[in-house]
């Protein structure tokens, strides 16, 4: 993996020749880092909820949306 200063490198010299929509686009991405993340507002028990499912989905544990559809074909009639 190329480090750190390579990049920052490689980064500057693209921008220095993008075109104007390409460094507004790339400004409008550095300002939505910039602004805070929903997952920080959220309080931590309902962080840790949804880690532990994330968590269980990863081990195998979890029920496929299409079986889901079977066990409840209501939800999904329109």
């Amino acid at each position: 993996m190329e480090d750190l200063k390579a990049i920052r490198k490689k980064v500057k010299k693209y921008i220095d020749e993008a075109d104007d929509t390409t460094v507004k686009m790339i400004e409008a991405m550095l300002k939505v880092k910039e602004e805070n993340d929903w997952w920080d507002e959220l309080p931590v028990a309902s962080q840790e909820v949804v880690e532990k499912a994330l968590k269980d989905l990863d081990n195998g544990k979890g029920i496929s949306h299409s079986k889901v559809k079977q066990m409840y074909p209501q939800w999904f009639a329109k």
